[in-house]
C-alpha cells in the first residue's frame, strides 16, 4: 500500500512538473509574441510620427508661401 501510494505521488508530481513546464513554454511563447507585437507597434508609431511631422512641416511651408503671395498681391 505504501509503495503504491508513493508511486502514485511520484506520478502526480511528474505530471505537475510536466504541466508546469508546458505552462512555462506557453508563457514564454506568449511573452515573445507580445514583445514582437510591441516592437512592431513602436515601429509603426515611429513611422506615423515621422509622417505627421513631415506633413506639419509641409503645411507650415505652404502657409508661409500663401502669406508671402498675399503680401505681394496686396502691395
Amino acid at each position: 500500500q505504501d509503495l503504491q501510494s508513493a508511486k502514485s505521488k511520484i506520478e502526480n508530481l511528474e505530471r505537475d512538473v510536466e504541466r508546469n513546464e508546458n505552462d512555462r513554454r506557453r508563457l514564454d511563447r506568449d511573452l515573445q509574441k507580445r514583445h514582437q507585437d510591441l516592437m512592431e507597434t513602436q515601429r509603426v508609431h515611429g513611422q506615423l510620427k515621422h509622417n505627421l511631422d513631415q506633413h506639419r512641416g509641409e503645411i507650415q511651408s505652404k502657409k508661409y508661401e500663401q502669406s508671402q503671395y498675399e503680401q505681394r498681391r496686396s502691395v
